[in-house]
C-alpha cells in the first residue's frame, strides 16, 4: 500500500498602503479655473465654426467636439455656482 502525504505551504505579505495628500491653494484653483474657462470658450467657437461649414470633415468636428466640451461645461458650472455662493454667503 502506497501512502501519500500532501503538505501545504502558507506565505503570509503584508501589504501597506501609502496615502500622500497634496494641498491645493486657491490661487492655483483660480488659474485652472481661468484655463478651463478659456478652453470652453475656445472649443465653443471652434464648433460653431465647423458647425457652419459644408464640409464633411468639419461637420463630424462639430460633433466630436463635444467630448471636451460638454466636462468643461460642466466645470464651468461648478465654479459659477461656487463663486455665486460665495458672494451670497
Amino acid at each position: 500500500m502506497v501512502a501519500t502525504t500532501v503538505t501545504t505551504a502558507t506565505t503570509a505579505t503584508t501589504a501597506t498602503t501609502a496615502t500622500t495628500a497634496t494641498a491645493v491653494t486657491p490661487e492655483v484653483m483660480a488659474a485652472v479655473g481661468v484655463v478651463a474657462v478659456v478652453l470652453l470658450i475656445v472649443l465653443l467657437v471652434s464648433k460653431e465654426l465647423a458647425g457652419a461649414s459644408e464640409h464633411a470633415v468639419a461637420q463630424r468636428f462639430s460633433k466630436v467636439i463635444n467630448i471636451s466640451v460638454v466636462p468643461l461645461l460642466l466645470t464651468f458650472v461648478a465654479i459659477t455656482v461656487s463663486k455665486v455662493l460665495g458672494v451670497i454667503g
